[in-house]
């Protein structure tokens, strides 16, 4: 935990370098690890970085592996630095994007997905 903007009610995280933003934790201190728990749900993935978004937490990474999972979803595990993060996204969006391993990609996450 890096700080707390009690001005918008979010705990500042840090992220292998990169900021994320979630609902305020005050019961934490600065400089305090914590692990995240986030459903691979609620990664979406971009390959541009995009602007003019009410997501927050915008994390660029690179592809690492994509496995098939049930009902024609993607599962995506994205590294991000030397941690690894998971979307769950159709299949659909994952022949759109052309993803594949090694491919650099922006992870989206909704700050209050992060509650």
């Amino acid at each position: 935990m890096s700080a707390h903007r009690a001005d918008f009610s979010l705990t500042e995280l840090d992220l292998a370098g990169h900021k994320l933003f979630a609902p305020i934790r005050s019961d934490l201190s600065i400089g305090e690890t914590m692990q995240l728990f986030l459903p691979a749900r609620d990664v979406a993935l971009a390959t541009q970085k995009p602007e003019g978004l009410s997501i927050r937490n915008t994390v660029p990474g690179i592809v690492d592996t994509l496995h098939a999972d049930a009902n024609d979803r993607i599962r995506v595990a994205i590294k991000v630095a030397d941690q690894m993060l998971f979307a769950q996204i159709t299949r659909q969006a994952s022949e759109a994007l052309a993803l594949k391993p090694g491919l650099p990609v922006f992870a989206l996450v909704k700050s209050v997905a992060l509650d």
